[in-house]
C-alpha cells in the first residue's frame, strides 16, 4: 500500500517539475540619460513582439513592462533607474513558467535588440 501511495504521489508531481517558474536577469549597460535607455527598451520590446510574438508592452517613467512573450508565456521588465547622479543603468528581467532555454533565448534576443543601436 505504501508503495502505491508513493508511486501515485510521484506521478502526480511530475508535471510540476516540468515547468517551474524561473528568472533570467541581464545588465544591459549604462547611459548618461534615462530617455535613451527608455527609447531602446521600448524599441527592443516592440521589435521582439513583431518578430516572435507577445501580448503588449507598457512604459512608466523608468520601467518598460512586457507581457506574454513567446516562446512560452513570459513577462519581461527593462528598468532604467538612476544609479548615481550621472548614470542610468539598464536591467532586464525575464520571468515565466517556461524552460531555461526559452527564457535565455528571450533575454538574449532582447539584449541584441536593445544594444543594436548602441
Amino acid at each position: 500500500m505504501k508503495k502505491s501511495i508513493l508511486l501515485a504521489v510521484a506521478i502526480a508531481t511530475i508535471p510540476a517539475f516540468g515547468m517551474a517558474e524561473g528568472y533570467t536577469n541581464m545588465d544591459l549597460g549604462q547611459f548618461s540619460d534615462r530617455e535613451t535607455c527608455m527609447a531602446r527598451a521600448q524599441n527592443a520590446m516592440a521589435r521582439y513582439i513583431n518578430t516572435y510574438g507577445g501580448f503588449e508592452y507598457q512604459s512608466t517613467e523608468w520601467v518598460v513592462y512586457g507581457w506574454d512573450f513567446t516562446p512560452g508565456d513570459q513577462d519581461v521588465t527593462i528598468m532604467c533607474p538612476w544609479v548615481s547622479d550621472t548614470t542610468v543603468n539598464a536591467f532586464l528581467v525575464v520571468h515565466g513558467e517556461t524552460t531555461d532555454e526559452e527564457r535565455i533565448f528571450t533575454a538574449e534576443t532582447l539584449e541584441t535588440y536593445f544594444t543594436a543601436t548602441k
